[in-house]
This record gives C-alpha cells, structure tokens and sequence, in this order.
C-alpha cells in the first residue's frame, strides 16, 4: 500500500498532530459512484500510528479479495493519526485530533466525498477512548460525523476497577539495534508479534545529544496522560467491540466479536480479521437497523 504523512495543527492551538494517508496500491476498478468505508484509526499507548500497518495491509488485502467475490463493502482509504505534539499530550487532546482530521479539507463531507463515503473510527485501549470522545468536539444537535466506530479492548472499566498506571519508563541506549535487544527481551515488547516491534522501534525512537538513542518523550517521561473510562457518551455513534479479553464494563450496550489469541500487538492479524468481520457486521446493522453478533 502507498502511504503519505501530514502534520496537521489542532484549532486554536499551537499543538499539532501527524497522520498518515494509506490507499492499497493495486486495486480492482470500480465505479466512480460506489460509496466505500474511509478509516480513521487511533492507537493505544504504547504505540505509534505506524503500528496501524500490518493491520491495514490486512483489511485492504480483505477488502480485495472479497470485493473480487462479489463483496459490497469497499474501503477507499485508511488514516492512522498520532496524539498531538506540544501542549496537553491526553485522551482528549488526541481525541480533538481525530476530530480536527474529519473536519479537515480532506475528510470534511462536502469537499472531500461529497457525502457519499463512510467515516468510520478504528481504536485501540487509550485510542478508542480518544475515538469516543471525539465526538464531543461536534454539536451535539448536528448529525454524528462519524457512521460508528470499531473499538478494540477500549480501556472503559466500572467506576473502581481501573488498574494501576505503571510509572513511567527512563530508558536510554548507544544505538538502535542496542534498543532493539532489549525491548526484545523485556515486558511488555518481549511478547509483541516481531513485526510489531520492529515498527514500533523504527518509529518510537529518538536521537540523543551524545548520538544514543531514547524513546520518545510520550513514552519515557509519561507525559501521556491515559484516562480510563466509566461511561459512555450518550451521543457517540454506533460502536462494535472487539475483544481479546471479557469486557471490562459490566452494562457494555454494544455488539462485538470476541477472540483469545492476544491483543494488538500479539497478533495484529487476528486483530485485523476481527475487525473486518465487524466493518462487514455494521454493515448489515445499517441494513437491518438491529443489533446482530459478529462471527469471526
């Protein structure tokens, strides 16, 4: 797949964002009118929206194969976006970035689709938090800005379950391949899909004053503030869950698909195959207007 990076300011704000454009690079022609599903996907921590990749090559191989058959589902594009830079570093300064993505010049309705295409949120544990609360930066008598969201063990929890925040990380090394080695032999990177992890350390590292190398301030200082939460906006769109563990809120009012083989970073494409299974469940949702089970 093709990919192009922007960085993109917040409104009102001297805090920026970037975010990643990825279209599949070999496609089978289809009609200009057919209307088509475009992602926008938040990670959770820790992360980097580079991680979206492996899962995105996935649901673009999906989405292929499938329309090939016959499929009416077609995804056009996929955004991945990474928390603001400067400022507040939070859930909800991420989730104003996912709102500032849609209501920019290229996801806006009118100029970008011309109202025939899709916005759906993808968002992992503090990601699908920021995915829900972003429609907080929308009025709340306007139509939703986004047709649903598939949230990914979202970090929602009952009022007194949420666990213990680790402390903050201060990890340096002489060079990349050294981080390499140990983020191989160490919790929680030890246990990631090994492409995961080449990503992640590709993208998560920066370059020190004596040439040694460090993870980025968001991950070694904590300066991402993580918040949890115990409800659930009256006004968010639609959502399908995907879990790899069982919900962790008791009253969760949403359809999902559940699977035991390990979380984003264990198998990110078990992940993918779940959330396509849920783009093609909300699909039949907006036919049926009723909930349904998703299958894998």
């Amino acid at each position: 797949m093709d990919s192009i990076q922007y960085k993109l300011s917040l409104p009102s704000s001297t805090a920026t964002f970037r975010a990643n454009r990825y279209k599949p690079r070999h496609r089978t022609p289809t009609h200009a009118g057919t209307p088509g599903l475009v992602l926008v996907c938040a990670h959770g921590l820790p992360g980097v929206k580079e991680l979206y990749e492996p899962i995105l090559l996935r649901l673009f191989a999906h989405d292929e194969h499938n329309r090939l058959a016959g499929s009416p589902l077609q995804i056009i594009e996929a955004w991945a976006v990474d928390a603001p830079e400067g400022g507040a570093s939070d859930t909800m300064s991420y989730a104003h970035a996912l709102a500032a993505l849609r209501q920019s010049i290229f996801l806006s309705h009118v100029d970008a689709y011309g109202g025939m295409h899709r916005v759906i949120l993808i968002g992992w544990g503090d990601g699908a938090n920021a995915c829900i609360l972003s429609s907080d930066f929308f009025p709340p008598g306007d139509p939703s800005p986004y047709e649903g969201m598939v949230l990914v063990d979202p970090a929602i929890y009952d009022d007194g379950d949420t666990p213990h925040t680790p402390a903050p990380l201060d990890l340096e090394w002489d060079s990349p391949e050294d981080a390499h080695v140990y983020l191989s032999s160490h919790k929680p990177w030890a246990s990631w899909d090994s492409w995961m992890r080449d990503i992640f350390v590709k993208n998560s590292l920066i370059r020190l004053p004596d040439n040694g190398v460090a993870l980025k301030r968001t991950y070694q200082s904590g300066k991402y503030s993580s918040a949890p939460l115990s409800f659930l906006p009256c006004h968010a769109p639609f959502s399908w869950v995907v879990w790899s563990q069982s919900p962790r809120l008791t009253q969760f009012p949403f359809a999902g698909t559940k699977f035991l083989d390990g979380g984003v970073y264990e198998s990110p494409v078990k992940v993918a195959n779940a959330i396509y299974a849920a783009l093609e469940g909300m699909g039949e949702m907006y036919d049926m207007i009723v909930p349904v089970e998703g299958k894998l």
